[in-house]
C-alpha cells in the first residue's frame, strides 16, 4: 500500500512540476487547428493540475451540451478553450511515469482526434455530425481521465471568460452601490508596457459603454513598480485603437490608452513575465481586483505586429 501511495504521490508531483513550468496564458497557446474565423482562447490555463482538470470538467460539458442543442457558434467558442487544456494536459503528460505515459499519450492523440472532427463538423455547420462528435468525444475523454488520478479530476470550474476579443483581460465593473454597470477590456502590451482599455455594456465588447472624451480612467496595481497608471483618449479626432478602428461617437468614447502622448515611462509595464492584480476606476464604478497579463508579441509574425503609436 505504501509503494502504490508513494508511486501516485510522485506522478502527481511530477506533474504539478511540469504544469508550473507554464505561464497560464490562455492566448499564448499555439494549437494546431485553425478553425472558427474570429475565435480564440477565452480563458486562463491553470498552472494547477487539479485547477486544469476541473477546466477540462467544465469545458468539455459545455462543449457537448451546445453540440447537442445545435448551437454552433457556443461550439466554436468553447472548443477553442478546450483545446487549449488539452493542449496544457499533453505537456504534462510528458513527465509521467513510462508505464502511464504510453497508455495516456494514446489516449490524448485520440482526445485531439475527437476534438478535431468536432471542429470539422461544426465548420460545415453538419449538426448531426456535430452531435456524433460530441458522443465520440464524451467516450474518449472518459478514457483519458481515467489516466489521471481521481483526487485531482473530480473537480468542476465555472465556464467563464478572462480574455476579451482584443486578446485583453476582462473585468466587470460595478457602481459603488454594488449594481452591475457594464465590462471592460485592459490589454497589456508586453513590448513597450502600453495599456489599451474599452468599456462595454456586454461581456463581447460588442455594445460601447461611452463616456466624454476628457474622462480618465484609473488602474491601480498591487505590488507592481507602481501604484496606478491614468488613461486617456488618443485623440479627440477618431480616437483610433492599435487596430485603427475608430472609437469616437459625437464627443464620447470608449476607448482609452497609457501612456499615450504624455511622455509617460512605460517600460514598467514592458516584458513577457509582467503580472499583478489590479482595479479599475472611472467615475462612480469600479472593478474587483483581477489579474493583468500581457499579451504575447510574436516575433514570427502571429498575433499583432503592428506599431505602435505613441
Amino acid at each position: 500500500m505504501k509503494s502504490i501511495l508513494a508511486t501516485s504521490a510522485a506522478f502527481f508531483f511530477s506533474l504539478i512540476l511540469a504544469l508550473a513550468d507554464q505561464k497560464g496564458h490562455a492566448h499564448d497557446h499555439d494549437h494546431h487547428h485553425d478553425h472558427g474565423v474570429g475565435h480564440h482562447p477565452t480563458i486562463f490555463i491553470p498552472s494547477d493540475l487539479g485547477e486544469l482538470w476541473s477546466h477540462i470538467n467544465a469545458y468539455s460539458a459545455a462543449v457537448i451540451e451546445f453540440a447537442s442543442a445545435g448551437d454552433t457558434d457556443a461550439v466554436h467558442k468553447e472548443l477553442v478553450n478546450l483545446e487549449a487544456l488539452i493542449g496544457s494536459l499533453e505537456a504534462a503528460s510528458e513527465s509521467m511515469e513510462a508505464s502511464k505515459k504510453d497508455r495516456t499519450t494514446g489516449m490524448l492523440a485520440n482526445t485531439t482526434r475527437a476534438l478535431g472532427q468536432l471542429h470539422e463538423a461544426t465548420d460545415g455547420e453538419d449538426v448531426p455530425g456535430m452531435q456524433k462528435a460530441a458522443k465520440s468525444l464524451k467516450g474518449v475523454m472518459a478514457l483519458l481521465k481515467a489516466q489521471y488520478p481521481k483526487e485531482v479530476t473530480s473537480g468542476v470550474a465555472e465556464v467563464k471568460d478572462d480574455i476579451g476579443p482584443h486578446n485583453g483581460m476582462l473585468a466587470s465593473f460595478a457602481s459603488s452601490a454594488g449594481e452591475a454597470a457594464g465590462y471592460l477590456e485592459l490589454k497589456l502590451h508586453d513590448d513597450k508596457g502600453d495599456l489599451e482599455l474599452w468599456l462595454a455594456k456586454d461581456a463581447a465588447i460588442s455594445q460601447p459603454y461611452d463616456l466624454s472624451a476628457d474622462s480618465v480612467i484609473t488602474v491601480t496595481f498591487e505590488g507592481a513598480q507602481k501604484d496606478s497608471a491614468s488613461l486617456v483618449v488618443r485623440n479627440l479626432e477618431k480616437n483610433e485603437d492599435e487596430d485603427g478602428s475608430a472609437n469616437m461617437r459625437s464627443g464620447k468614447t470608449n476607448y482609452f490608452i497609457y501612456p499615450g502622448d504624455s511622455g509617460v515611462d512605460a517600460s514598467w509595464l514592458a516584458g513577457k513575465d509582467f503580472e499583478a492584480m489590479v482595479k479599475v476606476g472611472f467615475g462612480n464604478n469600479s472593478t474587483k481586483a483581477f489579474k493583468l497579463i500581457p499579451h504575447i508579441h510574436h516575433d514570427h509574425g502571429h498575433g499583432h505586429d503592428h506599431d505602435h503609436d505613441h
